[in-house]
């Protein structure tokens, strides 16, 4: 058994991000109580698995689409539904819990150029935009790269 700091840090996530999987039912606990104590959240090691390996993409397999990944948390994350022609941003951070991805890969993807961002200010937060975020999932480019648009 595992508790939630230690699962976090299997993943290589926030402890907050066990807990959003947890909260979705993407992740089952054990709710461990004795009386007169504070209930201990436990996850099975073969459970942690068992999402690691539903989620381990091999290479050429599509990704999949937001909904499709998490159910929608409109709570939690206000942009969750968006229609498609609906106009938001994201942060790097944001972006990745979207996608399920580490915050480096979505900087790596926008060093690359890949991912078409644009910051906010000369030297302020990269801002994504909703439409370039769900096209960089799906291997696609953007409207922005598709017309041509190198500038990040």
């Amino acid at each position: 058994m595992l508790s939630v700091t230690h699962a976090a840090e299997q993943l290589d996530c926030s402890r907050g991000h066990i807990y959003g999987l947890i909260a979705a039912g993407r992740l089952p606990v054990v709710e461990i109580a004795a009386t007169g104590t504070r209930t201990k959240t436990r996850i099975r090691a073969e459970d942690l698995e068992a999402l690691i390996e539903g989620n381990t993409r091999r290479a050429g397999a599509p990704v999949l689409a937001w909904p499709d990944v998490l159910p929608p948390r409109p709570d939690l994350y206000p942009h969750a539904a968006l229609g498609a022609t609906e106009r938001a941003t994201y942060g790097t951070t944001e972006a990745a819990e979207r996608l399920q991805v580490r915050a480096r890969d979505v900087t790596d993807g926008i060093a690359d150029g890949d991912l078409h961002a644009h910051r906010d200010g000369d030297r302020g937060r990269w801002r994504i935009d909703h439409a370039c975020l769900m096209a960089w999932q799906r291997g696609d480019l953007c409207e922005h790269r598709k017309d041509g648009d190198a500038a990040r």
